[in-house]
């Protein structure tokens, strides 16, 4: 099945600005702008269906598809249907409209991009977006259950 990226949403409300190999979100972007890497070469993302949208717990790949989009790199996606998300996966808190990235997402192409630096866990603090406005944010709230497969990209 084929979707555009701004036809899934969102399952979480913040995201990791890096893979767990430390490869940051807004590098991938940048390398399949850039044309220095395929597409093709991100591994689809899972959806499912509830109360009639598309929602993916690929939170991450989402975002570079999203913003790929944006840039006109990016029309449509292949997607795996699936057909239940994990209750702690599904948290999103605006509908999955949107996400914020804690982090730099570390792009040159990047656009429309809210973020904040992280703290790593630790303690409490005014996080800043791309509109420099500030957020008071529970530091328990970096919990990010975002399955990805960055790894197998490389």
């Amino acid at each position: 099945m084929r979707l555009k990226p701004s036809e899934v949403y969102f399952s979480q409300d913040t995201i990791k600005n890096c893979f767990d190999n430390r490869g940051t979100i807004g590098s991938v972007l940048d390398k399949i702008y850039e044309g220095a890497m395929s597409i093709q070469k991100i591994p689809k993302i899972s959806v499912c269906q509830k109360d009639g949208k598309w929602f993916t717990v690929d939170n991450r790949r989402l975002w570079i598809f999203q913003q790929l989009e944006k840039l006109g790199k990016c029309s449509e996606i292949d997607v795996q249907v699936t057909y239940s998300i994990p209750g702690n996966k599904l948290t999103t808190k605006n509908g999955g409209e949107s996400v914020t990235v804690r982090g730099d997402p570390g792009s040159k192409y990047a656009t429309g991009v809210y973020w904040r630096p992280s703290l790593g866990g630790k303690g409490r603090a005014g996080f800043v977006d791309w509109d420099y406005d500030f957020l008071d944010v529970d530091s328990d709230d970096f919990d990010d259950p975002d399955d990805d497969l960055y790894d197998y990209l490389w």
